[in-house]
């Protein structure tokens, strides 16, 4: 189940894909989204996995409920 993890100082959030716990080797970053109001990242593992999605501002992306 993803996990959604916000950081309120910098209005950032990162859901992860499965449990944080979890330990999946990092692989690469790729820039689904960067416009002057907000940016998306999607994050893989070294086998091409999604593992977790940033959203930058989170405040733009999720609902209050949800931060």
């Amino acid at each position: 189940m993803p996990q959604i993890v916000v950081d309120e100082a910098a209005d950032a959030a990162y859901v992860y894909i499965g449990t944080r716990e979890e330990k999946r080797e990092f692989g690469r970053t790729e820039p689904l989204l960067n416009e002057s109001n907000g940016m998306v990242n999607l994050d893989f593992d070294v086998d091409g996995h999604l593992i977790g999605i940033e959203l930058i501002p989170a405040s733009h992306f999720l609902r209050s409920q949800d931060r």
